[in-house]
């Protein structure tokens, strides 16, 4: 019975190391995000094609970057299903 209890308990010390692992990443990651941000606060101008308009340089970059991966994840999904 003994040896029972040992498993599930190791498996669950192993998910939460898991889990602290995948954190500090995490951790890092946003930590240079918001250091990115705060060396990109200019404004620039963005000539759109209905309109114009002034955004900080941070903002304009991680929008390319999201529309990028979207982009990039909707191409990877189409060619995995056709």
């Amino acid at each position: 019975m003994a040896d029972d209890a040992a498993p599930s308990g190791s498996n669950a010390s192993g998910a939460g190391s898991r889990s602290g692992a995948r954190l500090i990443p995490a951790a890092i990651l946003l930590a240079l995000l918001v250091a990115f941000g705060v060396a990109n606060t200019d404004k620039t101008h963005i000539d759109l094609i209905v309109t114009d308009t002034d955004a900080p340089l941070f903002v304009v970059l991680i929008v390319a970057a999201v529309v990028g991966a979207l982009i990039s994840a909707l191409l990877r999904f189409r060619r995995k299903h056709h």
